[in-house]
């Protein structure tokens, strides 16, 4: 049928599931704005510091490198090359893995510079706490004085 039938009918059939999954993102984006906002401004200035890095983040996984590495083993189980294809899920989690420890890495040493430089302040000595996160620290400072 993929490769004899008529073609709308199967693009659509094949739609379906991303479909779903898109109307199931959404309706989590929804839900997660509306329970941050209830948090109050200190959870909303914290998530907005972090966004840009979590989209980076997906997309980098879910397009670029998921998409490459989907395409690949595709190509290479099709050709009947199980090696070729287990080689690629081998360097795939490689790859992943260098990704992730650099994202973590990345953002422990230096979401407290980037605040800083993004919100536009340092935060004095007396207003960091030990017990609470410093992106929580950097969206207390920037909040305005009354």
């Amino acid at each position: 049928m993929m490769l004899g039938g008529p073609v709308l009918p199967t693009l659509f059939k094949l739609t379906l599931p991303v479909i779903a999954v898109v109307v199931a993102q959404t309706f989590v984006a929804i839900l997660e704005a509306y329970w941050v906002s209830r948090l109050g401004t200190e959870a909303v200035a914290g998530v907005s510091l972090v966004l840009s890095i979590l989209i980076l983040m997906g997309t980098m996984s879910n397009g670029g490198i998921g998409g490459g590495v989907s395409s690949a083993v595709a190509r290479a189980v099709g050709a009947d090359r199980q090696a070729d294809a287990d080689a690629l899920l081998l360097h795939t989690v490689i790859v992943a893995l260098a990704f992730g420890l650099a994202f973590t890495l990345g953002t422990i040493f230096l979401a407290l510079k980037c605040a800083s430089q993004w919100v536009g302040f340092n935060l004095p000595p007396n207003q960091v706490s030990p017990g609470r996160p410093a992106i929580s620290n950097a969206a207390l400072s920037a909040r305005p004085k009354q």
